[in-house]
């Protein structure tokens, strides 16, 4: 479910992502504290829920918070029923916004080490955010990186094998990001994220959908083993 939460007598405003009903009523509970300690209030009757999943045909209201339809961004990614929508917003206009920064430097006489550099600092830049989140179809990756090697090359054809200039320097390579590689990268690292031991990772690891903590030794080294294939 995610929660779409507005705050009273106030500009500021919240999205939560909750897996179920009493994960709500505990971050209900937090921002109740919040309130004691600010002077902020949850406004009830403004309050939108969505239903995601195998959920979203129900039609209940939990805790009598408004049921929408309507698309929610959730720290940085939007959220709806509509997943052409979905992919136009979290997946094309990212790429329509990496096309727009390289288009900017396409006039300037840069070498090839400038292009790479400004295709690592701001074009990719656009879309790291949307790759580790979401699961990025081939199909995008391979228009995202006709786009870079078209600025790379000047919207000639390529004068360098790709495999070539994904390496290092001291092996020919001049280090260029390889998008299929960064979003394996990206989304294996939630993995690291997920089965870091600290409090929250150990409650985690107690649930009945993942591996007990005993077990997440050889979880690791496998992850880490296939990090370092596709690195």
């Amino acid at each position: 479910m995610a929660f779409s939460s507005f705050i009273r007598n106030s500009k500021l405003a919240t999205s939560l992502i909750c897996s179920n009903l009493i994960s709500v009523q505990n971050a209900l509970l937090i921002l109740n504290e919040f309130r004691i300690l600010s002077g902020l209030k949850l406004n009830e009757s403004k309050t939108k829920a969505l239903w995601l999943g195998p959920w979203k045909q129900h039609t209940e209201r939990p805790l009598n918070f408004l049921r929408t339809k309507e698309l929610l961004k959730v720290l940085g990614i939007h959220i709806s029923y509509d997943k052409a929508g979905n992919e136009r917003k979290n997946v094309n206009q990212k790429i329509e916004n990496l096309n727009v920064k390289l288009g900017t430097w396409t006039s300037h006489q840069l070498s090839i080490f400038g292009r790479c550099l400004i295709v690592k600092s701001l074009g990719i830049s656009q879309i790291v955010h949307s790759a580790a989140v979401l699961d990025i179809h081939k199909d995008y990756i391979a228009k995202i990186q006709s786009s870079i090697f078209k600025f790379i090359w000047k919207e000639k054809q390529d004068k360098i094998k790709r495999e070539a200039l994904y390496q290092d320097y001291e092996r020919g390579g001049l280090r260029v990001t390889c998008i299929e590689t960064l979003c394996k990268a990206l989304r294996l690292g939630w993995i690291q994220r997920f089965l870091k031991s600290d409090s929250r990772g150990q409650k985690i690891g107690k649930s009945s959908h993942v591996p007990s903590l005993r077990n997440m030794g050889a979880y690791t080294s496998c992850f880490t083993v296939t990090l370092k294939k596709i690195s």
